[in-house]
């Protein structure tokens, strides 16, 4: 199974960052989701969405917190994609790029 951890950079990728997180997260809380917040594009703000088998399944964000540490800030899985293990893989992944920052 083909998966693709793609950093968020496009406005395609943004549309779709902000989608799933308005859609399989936030209309979960008792928050308004704003696309326009500023700190989505932030420069310690990694933004990512997550492909599998060219559809997007899951969407997340890093932020770093120091030199040597980042934190998991939002993660969500598209709603017909959940319960099959895609976020394990995007948990997994952001781990490894993560790892790969320091």
């Amino acid at each position: 199974m083909s998966y693709n951890l793609v950093p968020v950079q496009t406005e395609v990728e943004w549309a779709v960052f902000h989608d799933i997180m308005r859609r399989d997260l936030f209309s979960l809380l008792p928050v308004v989701y704003d696309e326009n917040h500023p700190d989505h594009r932030k420069p310690d703000r990694f933004s990512f969405v997550l492909k599998h088998a060219e559809l997007y399944v899951g969407a997340a964000r890093l932020v770093v917190l120091g030199q040597s540490e980042m934190v998991l800030r939002l993660l969500a899985i598209a709603q017909f994609a959940q319960r099959r293990g895609h976020g394990r893989v995007l948990m997994g992944r952001l781990e490894l790029y993560a790892r790969s920052k320091g």
